[in-house]
């Protein structure tokens, strides 16, 4: 496994190319959420705790979405932890953002109708949900970051809270009431 988080180049290539890359793809109209949803993406790149915190949130999705088929996407750093999630996980793929191309090209596969990005600091991540060919994408606006602009549906992100009650608002956002416990 390589390790991807705290990379210095990394760093710097979200921050100087990804602002003005989500900006440029920002500037489409915005899509309304799709009638029929058969495919759902849940997007957490990084950060295994608040990987964790999906658990149940899964479940949820997949109770007010029971047709659907859900893939959670992840980066190399937390993919060890998708199969602890639960049933409800019907797919799972890992994406990096050492390898752009590829994994713009595995998010497109999938065929999204919907892509949800839990990320809330890595325009990397908003970046892919821009370029994932889904209908329709969802992902938090945090302070000072920029990456919110290309979503369809933007969800302020707040330090006040728990991640999991941010978690909670993305998907309430998108019609999915939370009641599993995590």
């Amino acid at each position: 496994m390589t390790r991807v988080r705290g990379r210095r180049h990394l760093k710097l290539l979200d921050r100087y190319a990804g602002i003005p890359g989500i900006a440029l793809l920002g500037l489409r109209r915005k899509r309304a959420f799709p009638r029929e949803v058969g495919r759902i993406g849940l997007m957490k790149t990084a950060a295994i705790g608040d990987t964790t915190l999906l658990a149940g949130l899964v479940d949820d999705v997949k109770l007010t979405f029971p047709r659907a088929r859900l893939t959670l996407v992840s980066g190399p750093d937390n993919a060890g932890v998708v199969p602890l999630l639960g049933a409800a996980v019907d797919d799972a793929i890992t994406v990096s953002p050492t390898r752009l191309a590829k994994s713009v090209r595995a998010l497109r596969d999938l065929e999204l109708d919907v892509l949800v990005d839990f990320g809330s600091w890595p325009r990397f991540d908003a970046l892919l949900a821009a370029l994932s060919g889904a209908r329709f994408t969802a992902g938090f606006e945090t302070g000072g970051q920029f990456r919110h602009y290309a979503y369809d549906l933007a969800v302020p992100h707040s330090e006040r809270v728990h991640e999991r009650a941010n978690y909670v608002a993305l998907l309430r956002a998108i019609g999915v009431v939370a009641t599993t416990p995590p």
